[in-house]
């Protein structure tokens, strides 16, 4: 799985569990998946930097 596509997926987690919580932002899993999807978007903002372009 390539970094666009992990983020992808993370997002896809993130929005999901937020689903399931009501979107309650402030729930400690919506905020565990956000964080690991800041983490991937992060990444790919330092491996492609033409990712941060899009």
């Amino acid at each position: 799985m390539g970094i666009a596509e992990k983020v992808e997926f993370l997002r896809h987690i993130m929005v999901s569990t937020a689903e399931k919580h009501g979107f309650n932002l402030q729930n400690p899993e919506v905020l565990a998946a956000s964080r690991e999807l800041d983490q991937a978007i992060l990444l790919a903002m330092r491996v492609q930097p033409k990712y941060a372009a899009s």
